[in-house]
């Protein structure tokens, strides 16, 4: 139901504010293979990758406020190193990777510090 709030001259309507905004709003990520071990927001927001050795990965490129979802298949038990990341969560520790399917990664930066969050596994 619509909602009308008086608030002197000016009188808004919620309910088609907020619906008006849902119906014509979305986002569509860019969804990257990424090749290589440069993790670049520029490719897409939604990254994959399957390892074919143990792997270094550089964020590098990140300015502040870029962010990445990573999803990362071990391949054959290989694993990933992140040399500036601080990850918070996983107790702060980068994560182990799952021995089969994807682990899924957050990644961001905002002022000069990268972070980096485990999603979980897909």
């Amino acid at each position: 139901a619509d909602s009308t709030h008086d608030m002197g001259s000016t009188s808004l309507r919620w309910a088609n504010i907020y619906t008006d905004n849902l119906a014509t709003n979305e986002v569509t990520e860019t969804v990257y293979n990424l090749t290589g071990t440069a993790i670049d927001p520029s490719n897409g927001g939604i990254q994959y990758k399957t390892l074919t050795a143990n792997t270094t990965f550089s964020i590098s490129s990140f300015n502040e406020g870029n962010s990445v979802t990573l999803m990362i298949d071990d391949g054959s038990s290989y694993t990933a190193a992140w040399p500036i990341i601080t990850w918070v969560n996983n107790n702060g520790a980068a994560p182990t990777l799952k021995t089969s399917g994807y682990t899924v990664l957050t990644l961001w930066r905002v002022g000069s510090v990268y972070y980096g969050a485990v999603v979980g596994a897909a």
